[in-house]
């Protein structure tokens, strides 16, 4: 595996297209047994491999030696370096092959690969310009199963280049939200940073709601990311709207000028109407269940639960809860109005 390529070249492209935010990280066990297998497949020596290395090797001999006698006659050369079309996408082809007006590219893969990936559209947009062929097809060889992925075949060079172009800018500028989690993410130098950057998304969310934002226009992947943080932040924006309220009506009881002023009830809760709590009990009453003389003040749910089950009884549990879902529409909170 060549360790030449330029800052936007190589299979970078492919991680860049599923996140934008994907970075390198150090080169583990697996990325280490890969370059000792392109190296040994380069040079056509295997005797720095060891256990199973060898048998990946010698699948990538055997497929690049009947590649040789199915095209005779054709150009072939291993680690070729392909200059980047787009500034910065240049890369070393494992294999590199042309002729008859076409041009293969063979990249050695230590496991599946999209066959459409961003990496094979620059090597086959550099070949196609640098070797001027009019198409030329790209395959992944997966060495540990001795598999080709069927190959993909690319003819219009401007399509190519403007989707490399936007591939790059969007790493460059991080203007897309992170996806999380993808294949990458196990590899990736940024997973530390995923946690905070969800934490940003909710912060952008919060502003998208302010101002409106059309969600027609969001790249699809900010949407997804938002739209999965919703939840979440609406349940935020609940529990941080009840403390600002239970702070304001506090400090107006105790004389403070808060710039509000508090409703009738002064903070306190209380069923809107007692007769409507009584009617919704008789759907589930017998005699017992409507003795029910203390309950005035709305309780926390689960407050509430426990004062009836011990009025009415613990055979009455399942009737209570269906009575405070029910009656929850009959809550009357304290509002709170700015003074003028």
């Amino acid at each position: 595996m060549s360790e030449h390529h330029d800052p936007y070249g190589g299979s970078r492209l492919a991680q860049w297209a599923i996140c934008p935010h994907w970075e390198s990280g150090p080169s583990g066990p697996e990325a280490q047994r890969g370059t000792r297998i392109h190296a040994a497949v380069a040079t056509s020596d295997s005797s720095k491999l060891i256990d199973y290395e060898v048998q990946c090797y010698y699948r990538c001999i055997s497929y690049l030696e009947q590649f040789r006698q199915d095209n005779p006659g054709w150009n072939i050369l291993q680690e070729k370096w392909l200059d980047g079309v787009i500034e910065g996408t240049g890369g070393t082809a494992d294999v590199l092959a042309w002729g008859d007006d076409m041009a293969v590219v063979i990249d050695w893969k230590g496991s599946d690969n999209a066959e459409d990936s961003a990496q094979g559209k620059s090597y086959a947009l550099n070949a196609m310009v640098h070797l001027g062929v009019h198409s030329v097809r790209v395959v992944f060889f997966n060495y540990t199963t001795g598999v080709a992925g069927y190959p993909a075949e690319y003819h219009d060079k401007a399509a190519l280049a403007c989707e490399i172009e936007r591939i790059k800018n969007n790493h460059i500028h991080r203007e897309l939200h992170r996806k999380i989690p993808n294949p990458g993410c196990s590899w990736c130098a940024n997973k530390a940073k995923c946690k905070e950057a969800s934490e940003v998304t909710t912060a952008d969310l919060t502003v998208a709601i302010a101002d409106n934002l059309d969600v027609n226009a969001m790249p699809i992947q900010q949407a997804g990311i938002m739209y999965s943080k919703l939840a979440a932040l609406m349940k935020r924006a609940k529990n941080i709207e009840s403390a600002l309220k239970d702070r304001i009506i506090q400090a107006a009881e105790s004389g403070e000028q808060t710039g509000f002023k508090v409703g009738s009830k002064g903070g306190q809760r209380s069923w809107r109407d007692e007769d409507s709590f009584s009617s919704k009990a008789q759907k589930y009453a017998d005699d017992a269940f409507l003795k029910f003389p203390t309950i005035r003040q709305l309780l926390p749910p689960g407050e509430m639960e426990k004062a009836l089950i011990a009025e009415w009884g613990a055979s009455h549990t399942d009737n209570i809860r269906l009575l405070i879902s029910e009656a929850t529409d009959q809550l009357r909170y304290t509002t709170l109005t700015k003074e003028k």
